[in-house]
């Protein structure tokens, strides 16, 4: 992140998919340097959130199926 700031090959970078699946990330990088977020970008937190169906997590393995939807009390 600080090379490509730095670069200036970005002005800014968005950590928001990285703090959603890993809430303690600061922690982890202040423990280890060279820790990788798990977060791969999939974006799905953010469709989740702009649906306003879904709690917002991380969705990267899957969006839960209708019936799921239901059990959650959400409405489809």
């Amino acid at each position: 992140m600080e090379e490509i700031i730095e670069n200036k090959t970005a002005d800014f970078i968005s950590m928001s998919g990285p703090f959603i699946r890993e809430p303690n990330l600061v922690t982890n990088i202040q423990d280890n340097k060279d820790y990788q977020a798990q977060c791969v970008s999939c974006n799905r937190c953010v469709a989740a959130l702009m649906s306003n169906l879904l709690p917002i997590r991380c969705y990267n393995n899957s969006f839960p199926k209708k019936k799921e939807y239901q059990m959650m009390n959400l409405t489809v």
